[in-house]
């Protein structure tokens, strides 16, 4: 088993993503993808013009299926938008995640994209995203499974979300890019904590691949109609409905264009 954390950015920069049905169908594939090569999805961030994913392959297999799931959402995206030309730029940036801690600070990394772009105040309100689903604020995709990073937190479902919130939110962030680096000074459970709960999962180490998430997916993304996907995010009284990804396409002149929202580097 490997673990990765794979990045796509549209040609020239441009945007891959100017819809939220766009996105609906990026999540779609995901979906197909995970289920045919056998890949356990750990997070996943889709900003403006490139998208995020922290994957393990069970098998040899990333470069066929991310060749499917950029080959087939760039013919969709083509045909929906009456588009011809390249979708994605550069082939897929992939990093190998060589440890716990650094698949920690990468799934930080990602649900933190949205709000170092400025396209949101807190991580937690970008509906594309699969941190709101981590800590429950939203159902939870059929093909995500959180459980290795909450296991590192603690024992109880409950708990794990709390801390894990407290991690990514809480954290001083640095600016360092995750794969500049192979571990956090030390996992992010107070000594409280590691004292009550009963002994912690090994996170990546010995986590089968024919486990279930720890948190349930009977209520799996695509099970729900698209306009109840993010119900439980938009409508929380204290979290304001996120921004539509059509409304932030560019629509200044080409030749005075300034870079897409959400433009961070991967």
């Amino acid at each position: 088993d490997v673990t990765y954390h794979v990045t796509a950015r549209g040609n020239d920069r441009q945007p891959i993503f100017l819809t939220d049905e766009d996105r609906h169908a990026f999540l779609a594939t995901l979906t197909k993808v995970c289920e045919r090569y056998e890949w356990t999805c750990h997070g996943y961030c889709l900003m403006g013009n490139h998208f995020h994913l922290a994957v393990t392959t069970h098998k040899p297999n990333l470069p066929q299926g991310m060749c499917h799931l950029v080959g087939h959402y760039a013919r969709k995206f083509n045909r929906n938008h009456d588009r011809k030309n390249h979708v994605f730029g550069h082939r897929y940036h992939s990093v190998v995640i060589a440890s716990d801690g650094q698949l920690l600070a990468t799934i930080r990394y990602i649900a933190r994209n949205p709000s170092r772009a400025g396209i949101v105040g807190q991580p937690q309100h970008w509906p594309w995203s699969s941190y709101p689903a981590a800590i429950g604020l939203m159902a939870n995709p059929r093909f995500l499974d959180s459980g290795p990073v909450l296991s590192m937190f603690h024992t109880d479902p409950a708990r794990q979300r709390n801390l894990f919130r407290d991690f990514v939110d809480e954290t001083a962030d640095d600016g360092t890019h995750p794969d500049s680096r192979t571990e956090l000074s030390s996992l992010p459970v107070n000594a409280e904590d590691r004292a009550s709960a009963a002994p912690a999962s090994p996170g990546l180490a010995t986590r089968s691949r024919h486990e279930k998430p720890h948190h349930g997916e009977a209520d799996g993304y695509y099970d729900a109609p698209a306009s109840d996907r993010v119900e439980t995010l938009t409508t929380a009284p204290d979290r304001p409905k996120p921004p539509s990804l059509a409304d932030m396409a560019p629509r200044s002149d080409p030749k005075t264009a300034t870079t897409p929202p959400g433009d961070v580097p991967p």
